[in-house]
């Protein structure tokens, strides 16, 4: 923490000191004399979020989180953008500092190229979209933290070209990580002997003398992707498909127990409508041959159907801004037809803005139904000005399984952190 706060004061330093003197830097192209602001204030740009957990369950351990992402504009011409980046998670890269939003950017008229590491996001509704498989996932962060938090960008070549009313974007990356997960003593383990909370396997009892290793033996498969979008006046329409590596991966069973990733194909149908003054989403998608297992973990392959269906706006302006979203996971077993299995999960969250809009309340409910697990949770922030904020929250997650999903653990607590944006 004290290796966080002190990179955070280097930069406010470095910024203060600097600004002054790279104000306004001058260069010449095609004769013709320009004046180019870089400004460090304007193209360094630094986002720190500390977290402290502690749960109200004595035999529940208390967490810390942290996380810094750091971005600096380095060069700017005409058609090209040379972007730089760090990123330190912890938990979730082991504590190290790893690059982040580091590439370089072509830009000319309707053509763009990017090469290097970079988040894509592709997916219009959060927490519940087949096409979040773009970019790597860490499940270190807690359930109800927000999403851009959890998704790390990979090393891409990414190429976007816009015709008219449509536009066509495409990727490769070689080097596609796969998501980050939990380490034994984290809350949300996805594997816990206890409570036996992953993929059934309480249900067999003999792998419990199994020690669990929590390396993942491959951590990195070649990833691409396409999409076609098409934007009118008041919706947008989108026809998708990756090839990536699953978020969260199978149980496999050798000398040890352990983590295995297999790259599925998915599918993807997603739009955006406005509606008066409200924004209606929604995605239908399938993850063809996904890679499953029984409680013998015995593998055996699926189709797995997602729909969700978002609508966010206001009823009028003195009432909080609402979210709703509705998802739907159909799990089609290819080895016997007749044997199905569904979840069904309920997202809400109302926010609302005060004392001139530095207060910021949030309430936020997810229920999962098939699994009878639930997640409620009070946010408030608090801007003490354009940089800096205070954050508290109050947190459940319960139900009459379990676990949420399966692997975070049945828990109740509050937090409290700061976010630092520079």
């Amino acid at each position: 923490m004290l290796r966080i706060l002190g990179l955070v004061l280097f930069l406010i330093s470095l910024q203060d000191s600097l600004a002054s003197e790279l104000q306004f830097i001058s260069y010449e192209v095609n004769d013709v004399q320009k004046n180019a602001d870089f400004s460090t204030l304007e193209k360094l740009k630094t986002r720190a979020l500390l977290d402290y957990h502690q749960p109200f369950e004595s035999h529940i351990d208390r967490e810390q989180f942290y996380l810094m992402k750091v971005t600096y504009e380095a060069f700017k011409r005409e058609k090209w953008k040379l972007n730089l980046g760090i990123e330190f998670r912890s938990p979730g890269l082991n504590g190290h500092f790893k690059p982040y939003e580091t590439f370089l950017s072509f830009n000319h008229s309707s053509l763009k190229i990017s090469m290097g590491q970079q988040l894509i996001t592709w997916s219009r509704i959060d927490f519940f979209s087949s096409l979040d498989g773009t970019n790597t996932f860490d499940f270190n962060r807690p359930l109800f933290d927000e999403i851009e938090n959890k998704r790390v960008g990979n090393i891409s070549l990414l190429l976007k070209n816009n015709w008219k009313s449509f536009s066509f974007s495409s990727f490769i990356s070689p080097w596609h990580h796969t998501s980050f997960l939990p380490k034994k003593t984290s809350n949300n383990h996805f594997y816990n002997e206890e409570q036996s909370l992953f993929l059934g396997v309480g249900e067999n009892q003999i792998f419990s003398y199994y020690p669990y290793e929590e390396n993942v033996r491959k951590e990195e498969f070649f990833s691409y992707g396409f999409r076609l979008e098409y934007s009118a006046r008041s919706y947008d329409l989108a026809l998708s498909y990756l090839k990536s590596p699953d978020l969260i991966p199978l149980l496999a069973l050798g000398t040890t127990l352990y983590p295995e990733f297999y790259r599925t194909n998915k599918f993807a149908l997603d739009f955006s409508s406005t509606i008066s003054d409200f924004v209606l989403r929604g995605e239908i998608s399938m993850i063809g041959d996904q890679a499953k297992r029984d409680h013998q973990l015995e593998k055996y392959y699926s189709d797995v159907y997602n729909f969700s269906l978002s609508l966010e706006g206001r009823l009028s302006d003195s009432l909080p801004l609402f979210r709703l979203i509705l998802n739907s996971t159909f799990d089609d077993q290819k080895r016997n037809s007749l044997l199905t299995t569904r979840e069904e999960t309920l997202f809400v969250e109302f926010t609302k803005n005060l004392l001139s809009e530095r207060l910021n309340t949030r309430l936020r409910f997810i229920q999962s139904f098939e699994r009878e697990g639930y997640s409620l949770e009070l946010y408030q922030g608090y801007e003490i000005n354009d940089s800096f904020k205070l954050t508290g929250r109050l947190y459940t997650l319960n139900g009459s399984d379990k676990s949420m999903y399966g692997f975070y653990k049945r828990q109740d607590g509050f937090s409290l952190g700061v976010e630092v944006n520079l």
